[in-house]
C-alpha cells in the first residue's frame, strides 16, 4: 500500500554570496539520464493530477530523487493501475467499518487493473487515466534503483528462514533457507521452497505449526499505516515468509498442448496447494470488504 500520509516541505534555495562557494552535489545525488526521465515523468504527472485539484505531492524515490507522486492527507482512496492496487481508509470519508464503503471498494476492485482512481467517494477515473497517459508514470519504475531497499530484503530473508527452521523442526527437513539475490528487483524476492508432493493435508498441517500469515500482525501494520505512515515501514517490522513450491519445467512444452488426466490432476493439487498458502490471508481481507463480514 503506498504511502499516504506525507508532509509538503518547501523547499527553498540560496543564492551564495561573494564569500560562499555553492556545494558541489554528491555523485549519488547527481541523476542519471535515467533518473532525470523519470524526474520529468512525475513532475508531468505530478502537475496533472494537481491541474485536477487532487492532493498530491513530490516525493524521495530510494535514489533521492523527487520521482515519486504520492497523495497527501487522510482521504479515503483508492487506486487501481497495471502496478497494483492501493487502498487507504479514512474515518472522515469511508471506514471500512462502514458496509456501503465496503461495498464501494468492492466493486471499484472488481474491474482488474484497469486505471481508476476514487478520492473521499467521488470518481477521478478520467483525469487519473488522463495524467497516465499523458505522462507515461510507471509507479514502480518510480522508486528507481531498489539498492537502497536492502534493509527490507534482509527482514524478509530472516522471516523466511525463522519459518524454514519451524518447518524442519516439524517434518520437513530438506527445506532451506533463503538468500538475499545477488541482483535484486522488484520481482525477485527471496523466497523458502517445499516440495511439491507435499499433500494438501500435510501442508494444512505445517501451517497450523509454521504460520505464513498472522493476522494480530497484521492488524497492528494496518492501524500504523493508517495513523503513523511516513513512507517505508515500522522499525520493528517483519513480513510474512514468501513461500513457494518446486514446481516441475513446463520448457518444450507446447502452449495448446492439452494436459492428460494424471497432469491435470497435478495441475489442480498445485492450484489447491497455492489457495491453501493464502487462504487465511485471503480471508483476513475478504472479512474487511465482504458485505456480511
Amino acid at each position: 500500500m503506498a504511502g499516504l500520509l506525507c508532509c509538503l516541505v518547501a523547499l527553498s534555495g540560496c543564492t551564495p554570496t561573494e564569500n560562499q562557494v555553492p556545494s558541489t552535489p554528491t555523485p549519488s545525488s547527481i541523476p542519471t539520464v535515467e533518473a532525470s526521465e523519470l524526474i520529468q515523468t512525475a513532475e508531468v504527472f505530478h502537475d496533472c493530477l494537481s491541474a485536477a485539484e487532487l492532493p498530491v505531492s513530490l516525493v524521495e524515490n530510494h535514489d533521492g530523487h523527487l520521482a515519486v507522486v504520492q497523495f497527501t492527507g487522510d482521504h479515503w482512496l483508492m487506486i487501481r493501475s497495471p502496478e497494483g492496487g492501493t487502498l487507504h481508509w479514512s474515518d472522515k470519508y469511508g471506514s471500512e467499518d462502514d458496509p456501503q464503503a465496503r461495498a464501494t471498494a468492492q466493486e471499484f476492485f472488481s474491474h482488474g487493473d484497469s486505471p481508476g482512481l476514487m478520492l473521499d467517494g467521488i470518481d477521478y477515473t478520467v483525469a487519473y487515466t488522463v495524467c497516465l497517459e499523458r505522462s507515461g508514470y510507471d509507479s514502480k519504475a518510480a522508486w528507481g534503483s531498489t539498492s537502497k531497499d536492502s534493509l527490507l530484503l534482509s527482514k524478509k530473508v530472516e522471516a523466511n528462514n525463522l519459518w524454514a527452521e519451524c518447518a524442519r523442526n516439524h517434518g520437513w527437513p530438506m527445506v532451506e533457507d533463503s538468500a538475499i539475490p545477488e541482483d535484486p528487483d522488484w520481482d525477485d524476492w527471496p523466497m523458502v521452497y517445499l516440495p511439491v508432493t507435499i499433500t494438501e493435508k500435510e501442508l494444512k498441517k505445517l501451517l497450523n505449526s509454521c504460520p505464513n500469515f498472522d493476522p494480530t500482525h497484521q492488524d497492528a501494520l494496518n492501524q500504523w499505516w493508517h495513523t503513523d505512515y511516513s513512507g517505508g515501514y515500522p522499525p520493528e517490522y517483519l513480513p510474512d515468509p514468501s513461500i513457494d513450491f518446486f514446481l516441475p519445467s513446463l520448457q518444450g512444452v507446447a502452449e495448446d498442448a492439452q494436459p492428460t488426466k494424471e497432469e491435470q490432476d497435478a495441475l489442480d493439487k498445485i492450484g489447491n496447494l497455492y489457495a491453501i498458502l493464502g487462504e487465511k490471508a485471503a480471508q483476513y481481507w475478504q472479512d474487511r470488504i465482504d458485505l456480511g463480514g
